[in-house]
C-alpha cells in the first residue's frame, strides 16, 4: 500500500515504501538465443514521467490525457533518448533478509462474465423544487430526450449536463467507455453506491449520486480526449473503485462529447465461484446475491471491509467472520492463506508485543496499541476455517509459531484471571450491546479451543493437552464471573466488562452473550441449558411481555422476531439456534424484513450487504456517514448456515476437507421456503443436495456424494422405513448404513454415488 488516506495526508510513510519495480525481462531472439535483462542499475532501464498518466490513486481516481500518449513506446526502437536512467530503489540495504516471493493463487482480474451494462440512463441540466423540497436540495430534472429507461445508446453531452448510468448491480472494478469529441475535451466521471433522495443525510439533490458516504475519497476518473475521429474507448488501469451509479460530464468549455459504451468491468480475486444455493423465495435469492457480489468486490488482493470510501482495508475481524461463507462460495483457500502470512507478517511488525494480531493488515492503519479481541483472533480462526474446509493444513503449520505466541501474549496479560486481552470493537455495530471483556473472553476461549483441535491433527499431542486444560480454565473463569445461577434458572451477565465505543448500555443476557455461552458450553446442566435457550428464544421473540419486563432494553424499540447482534454475533446467530433445535427462530429470522434485519436491505433495494443494519430506509434516508458502506460483506455470513444447515452440505469437524461430511438439511417450519438446491465443490469432488417439501408432507431429496467418500445423512422422516430410494427402503440398499431414528429424523452412512430419495414427513 503507498497513497493518500486524507487531504494533506502525512500516511505515505507510514503505511508503505517508495513504489518500485522489480522485473526481469526476458527476450528471446529468432536465432534461438535469449538475453535475460534485470532491474539493476546501468542495465539500461529508463523512465518518463511526460506519458498519458498525470495522476492515480485507489482512493481520488485517476487522470489520463490522451494527448499524451506515447506511440510505439514499448516496441523495438522506440527513442527514449529523452528519458531519464530509472532511480534504483535501496531496498536491498534497507531490508537485507527480503525475499522475493510468489503470490500463491492466482492475482485478482477482470472478469468479462460479470460485466454489467447499464439499465437506465438520465441525463440532467437543472435542479427544481429545492424550497419544497423535505432537506432543501431539491430534484434532478430529467431531459426526456436523452434519458431513458432501457439500456442506453451514445449521448451527447456538452458543459453543465450530467449523465447519470444506473448498472443495475453495487459491484467493484472500473468502468470502460467510448467518448467521441474534440482533442483537449476533458470528460470526468465519477462514482456511487446510492443516488440521493430527499433526506436530511442525502449530499445532492434528488437523483444525483450520493457521494458523501466515501468520505475524502475522490472517486473520480478523468480522461481528457485526444480527439480520434472514430472515438476512442478507456478504462482505468491503475486504480478501483465502488459503484452501481456512475456519472459523467463535460467540462471544457464549448465542447461537445458522444458518450457511448459504458460498461462495468468486474475486478476480484474470487475469480472462481465453487458453490451455490437457491431457493424458492425471491428475496432470500436477492440476499444470496448480495452476499456474493459483496465478496467479489471485498476479495481484492486481501479481504478487504469495503471497497470505494478512503478505507478499503483488510480488517480482520470482518475476514474470520466471514471466512467460512467465503469458502463455501469461492475456491478462496490460496487467498486466505496468503493473508494469514500477510497476518503474521504484520504481527511481528505492528502487533502488540510483536505477539497481538493486528486489527488491520497489511500496513498500520488503525493499528493503535488497544486490544481487540475478535479482531487479533483472526490469526487463529483463518487457518482452522481454512483447514476444515480444505484439509489442507499447511496454513496451520505455516502460523503455528504466531499463533502459539499470540495466545501466549494472552494468557501473560490475564494470568489466573484467564480474562481475554479486551475488545475494543466488542459486538460492533450492534443494536443490542453486550460487555467488552465478556466478548473478550469468549474469543479467547474460543481461540484455545480451536488451538487444542488443530494441535490434536497435526501431532502436536502435549499442546493440545495444554489447551484443553486453559480452556477449562477459562470456561470456569468465565462462569465464576457472568453466569448467575439459582438452580436451574441462569442469568448471563453481560452487562459486566466495559461499554462498546457505539450504542448503549451493554444488557443481561443480550442475544450475542447468550449464543456464544451456547456455542462453547459454558453451562453445568441440561436444564441450564434448556433454560439459556430459552432466554434467547424470548429475546428474539421480543413480544409484549418481554418488553414489558425489560423496559430499558435496546430491543424495545424493535419488532418481534429480529436479530440485535453485531459483527461478532451474526455467524453464530442461526447455527447455534439450530443445533439447539430451534431452527424455526433461524427461519423466523432469516424471513424477517422488519429492521434490523437481512431482508431488510433487500426491500429497500440493496445488490450488496451493508455494513450497517440501517445504512439507509426509504422512511429515514442515510445512516451515520462516517461509517455508512453499502459493500460491507460481514453480515453476509449467514450464508455459512443457508449451505451447512438450511440445504445441509455440513463438514464433518473430525474429518477436515469433506473426507467424510455430513448431509442434514433443515426444513422450514415457517413454510416460506419449500425448495432448495445446493452445491459444492470440495477437495475430493462437488457435493450437492436438495430438497422440496410438497403439500401433502412429501420430501424429495437428492445428493451426490462424491467418490472416495462418505455421508452421513440426516432426513426428517415419520419412521425410519419411510425414507426410501424408489420403493425401497434406504436402509436396504447395499452398501447404506442405519445408523438410526431419533427426534423424526433419521440418519443414514453414504456411500459415494448419486441418490434420490423421499421420506413422508408427516
Amino acid at each position: 500500500y503507498n497513497s493518500r488516506v486524507s487531504e494533506g495526508s502525512t500516511y505515505y510513510a507510514q503505511d508503505g515504501n517508495a513504489l518500485a519495480l522489480k522485473a526481469r525481462l526476458l527476450v528471446r531472439y529468432a536465432d534461438g538465443t535469449a538475453q535475460s535483462i534485470v532491474t539493476r542499475p546501468g542495465a539500461g532501464w529508463r523512465t518518463t514521467d511526460t506519458g498519458p498518466y498525470r495522476a492515480d490513486d485507489i482512493y481520488d481516481g485517476q487522470t489520463y490525457d490522451a494527448r499524451r500518449e506515447l506511440p510505439g513506446w514499448a516496441a523495438n526502437g522506440f527513442d527514449a533518448a529523452g528519458w531519464a536512467d530509472a532511480e534504483e530503489v535501496g531496498y536491498a540495504a534497507k531490508f537485507p533478509q527480503a525475499k522475493l516471493t510468489a503470490y500463491p493463487g492466482e492475482s485478482a482480474r477482470l472478469m468479462a462474465k460479470w460485466d454489467r451494462r447499464p439499465g437506465s440512463l438520465t441525463v440532467y441540466r437543472e435542479v427544481t423544487g429545492e424550497a419544497g423540497s423535505a432537506n432543501g436540495k431539491g430534484r434532478v430534472v430529467p431531459d426526456p430526450a436523452r434519458s431513458t429507461t432501457g439500456e442506453p445508446g451514445p449521448v451527447a453531452l456538452k458543459p453543465g449536463d450530467t449523465a447519470v448510468y444506473d448498472l443495475g448491480q453495487n459491484m467493484v472494478g472500473v468502468p470502460r467507455y467510448t467518448v467521441r469529441g474534440p482533442a483537449g475535451a476533458e470528460v470526468v466521471v465519477r462514482f456511487g453506491e446510492m443516488l440521493n433522495d430527499d433526506s436530511k443525510g442525502a449530499d445532492g439533490p434528488v437523483g444525483s449520486l450520493y457521494r458523501a458516504n466515501l468520505r475524502s475519497a475522490k472517486a473520480t476518473s478523468t480522461y481528457v480526449l485526444k480527439g480520434a475521429e472514430d472515438g476512442e474507448t478507456h478504462q482505468d488501469s491503475l486504480t478501483f473503485y465502488g459503484f452501481r451509479y456512475v456519472s459523467v460530464e463535460v467540462t471544457t468549455p464549448g465542447a461537445e462529447v458522444t458518450v457511448s459504451g459504458v460498461t462495468g468491468r468486474v475486478g476480484t480475486s474470487a475469480i472462481r465461484d465453487i458453490g451455490e444455493v437457491t431457493t424458492d423465495d425471491d428475496k432470500v435469492n436477492q440476499l444470496i446475491s448480495n452476499v456474493r457480489w459483496g465478496q467479489r468486490g471485498n476479495y481484492l488482493w486481501v479481504p478487504t471491509d469495503c471497497p470505494q470510501r478512503d478505507e478499503r482495508l483488510g480488517w480482520t475481524g470482518d475476514t474470520q467472520v466471514f471466512s467460512n461463507t467465503g469458502l463455501y462460495n469461492t475456491d478462496a483457500v490460496a487467498f486466505l492463506s496468503h493473508f494469514e502470512d500477510i497476518l503474521v507478517e504484520s504481527q511481528k511488525t505492528y502487533g502488540v508485543d510483536g505477539a497481538q494480531f493486528t486489527a488491520v493488515a497489511p500496513g498500520n492503519r488503525y493499528n493503535a496499541a488497544a486490544p481487540c479481541s475478535g479482531w487479533a483472533d483472526c490469526g487463529v480462526i483463518v487457518p482452522w476455517t481454512v483447514w476444515q474446509m480444505s484439509g489442507d493444513r499447511t496454513v496451520v503449520d505455516r502460523a503455528w509459531d504466531a499463533m502459539v505466541r499470540y495466545l501466549a501474549w494472552i494468557r501473560d496479560k490475564g494470568g489466573d484471571t484467564f480474562a481475554g486481552q479486551g475488545a475494543i470493537f466488542a459486538d460492533w455495530l450492534a443494536f443490542q450491546n453486550t460487555g467488552t471483556q465478556l466478548m473478550s473472553d469468549v474469543y479467547y476461549a474460543y481461540s484455545v479451543r480451536l488451538m487444542a483441535q488443530m494441535a490434536a491433527a497435526t501431532g502436536r499431542a502435549d499442546e493440545a493437552k495444554t489447551y484443553e486444560a486453559l480452556f477449562t480454565d477459562i470456561r470456569r473463569a468465565f462462569m465464576a464471573k457472568y453466569v448467575q445461577t439459582d438452580g436451574d434458572r441462569i442469568t448471563v451477565r453481560s452487562s459486566l466488562g466495559g461499554k462498546p465505543s457505539m450504542g448503549g448500555d451493554p444488557e443481561d443476557d443480550s442475544q450475542s452473550a447468550l449464543l456464544w455461552v451456547l456455542k462453547l458450553g459454558f453451562y453445568d446442566t441440561q436444564a441450564q441449558r434448556r433454560a439459556l435457550v430459552g432466554l434467547l428464544a424470548d429475546n428474539i421473540g421480543n413480544d409484549a411481555a418481554y418488553k414489558a419486563a425489560h423496559p430499558d432494553s435496546a430491543r424495545v424499540a424493535y419488532a418481534e422476531n429480529t436479530l440485535s447482534v453485531g459483527f461478532l454475533g451474526v455467524n453464530v446467530l442461526a447455527p447455534v439456534l439450530t443445533d439447539e433445535g430451534r431452527a424455526d427462530l433461524a427461519y423466523r429470522l432469516l424471513h424477517q424484513n422488519a429492521m434490523p434485519s437481512w431482508l431488510y436491505s433487500v426491500d429497500n433495494g440493496a445488490t450488496t450487504v451493508w455494513e450497517r443494519w440501517n445504512s439507509y430506509s426509504k422512511e429515514d434516508g442515510f445512516g451515520p456517514v462516517e461509517m455508512n458502506s453499502f459493500n460491507h460483506y460481514s453480515y453476509g455470513a449467514i450464508v455459512e448456515w443457508m449451505y451447512a444447515s438450511m440445504a445441509g452440505i455440513a463438514r464433518d469437524p473430525e474429518h477436515p476437507g469433506f473426507r467424510r461430511f455430513r448431509l442434514r438439511p433443515h426444513l422450514d417450519p415457517t413454510g416460506g421456503i419449500t425448495r432448495v438446491a445446493a452445491r459444492h465443490l470440495s477437495p475430493y469432488g462437488e457435493i450437492t443436495s436438495s430438497w422440496s417439501l410438497a403439500g401433502d408432507g412429501t420430501l424429495t431429496y437428492e445428493a451426490d456424494v462424491p467418490p472416495g467418500t462418505e455421508a452421513a445423512l440426516t432426513l426428517p422422516a415419520v419412521s425410519a422405513s419411510a425414507v426410501r430410494e424408489g420403493r425401497t427402503p434406504l436402509r436396504s440398499v447395499e452398501g447404506v448404513r442405519f445408523d438410526g431414528f431419533e427426534d423424526g429424523a433419521a440418519t443414514f452412512r453414504l456411500p459415494s454415488g448419486r441418490y434420490r430419495l423421499t421420506s413422508a414427513v408427516r
